[in-house]
């Protein structure tokens, strides 16, 4: 099977329960997880947001999403990557070989908080 390692992170075994280092539930409880998180007002920090709620057919209103694509965006500029941002604005080198999303997820908040720090 081709799980586009090297885009989803995802590696043999980490789909299936009885051997996985990761905790595995049903695309069903990650949707229904999502939307409770969206309907109790819970704000979303990550990097290209939009476009992954768009996949998945999740409607969040622009008050609770922080995207840091966005943040880091000048009008008629191309959009940078996390890949770009982590290393010039964290010296941090991300998705060297595969995919990581906790590691993706953990620099967009870090790229939040240095948006932050440079705001003020």
């Amino acid at each position: 099977e081709d799980y586009l390692t090297r885009w989803s992170g995802i590696i043999p075994g980490d789909l299936d329960p009885t051997v996985s280092v990761h905790h595995v539930t049903t695309l069903k409880n990650t949707y229904l997880k999502l939307r409770s998180l969206v309907d109790r007002g819970v704000i979303i920090v990550g990097h290209g947001l939009k476009k992954d709620f768009r996949i998945i057919n999740l409607h969040v209103p622009k008050s609770q999403i922080i995207d840091t694509v966005d943040l880091f965006h000048r009008p008629r500029q191309r959009k940078i990557s996390l890949k770009f941002l982590a290393y010039h604005l964290l010296g941090k080198r991300i998705q060297q070989e595969t995919h990581n999303s906790i590691e993706d997820a953990t620099i967009a908040m870090r790229l939040y908080n240095k948006y932050l720090q440079l705001r003020d």
